[in-house]
């Protein structure tokens, strides 16, 4: 085989990386991946000295791994209350939106900037408008579907009753019959 008729060089796959990288860097990213610089400015901040407390507290930030010295200033997410050095959680939240211990997610639409748990419907009241709650069919907590008991093995064997809605219309695989 002839590799200089090798369609795809690895030279043309360098240059086309290349310029889609510079593509990207001209453009910007289609959707930020991390929090608006607004949001992390609003986080609450503090020193260390100000919310430690001896012996129930972290001695070393979890992003830089850095002991804490009592003046270093710290940003502190809500809900979750972990907190960090103010230049560790700012550039961590730059690139990304969940918290970097529990990876809570940092939701920039809550009125506080603060936590929803990964996964988890928007934590919307009863007074949150149209979206509070979805229209029927629609899949609901983080896009699956509500789940449903699986059939019984005696629901198909004896003519069960499908019509209460949460059973599936599809029989158990052989191997799941005892």
């Amino acid at each position: 085989m002839d590799l200089g008729d090798d369609p795809l060089r690895d030279e043309d796959l360098d240059t086309s990386y290349e310029a889609l990288m510079e593509l990207s860097g001209l453009l910007g990213e289609v959707r930020p991946r991390g929090l608006s610089e607004q949001a992390i400015a609003s986080l609450p901040s503090g020193t260390y000295s100000e919310w430690a407390t001896p012996g129930e507290t972290e001695e070393r930030c979890p992003i830089c791994l850095d002991d804490y010295n009592p003046e270093d200033p710290v940003l502190k997410l809500p809900a979750c209350s972990h907190w960090f050095h103010r230049g560790c959680l700012e550039q961590w939240l730059k690139s990304a939106r969940t918290c970097p211990v529990c990876r809570g997610r940092v939701g920039s639409s809550d009125a506080r900037h603060g936590l929803r748990p990964s996964g988890s419907a928007s934590s919307a009241g009863p007074s949150a408008g149209p979206s509070a709650n979805p229209p029927a069919g629609r899949r609901r907590r983080g896009g699956y579907p509500p789940r449903t008991r699986p059939p019984r093995p005696d629901d198909r064997r004896e003519g069960g009753n499908d019509s209460d809605g949460d059973v599936p219309p599809f029989p158990l695989p052989p191997w799941r019959y005892s």
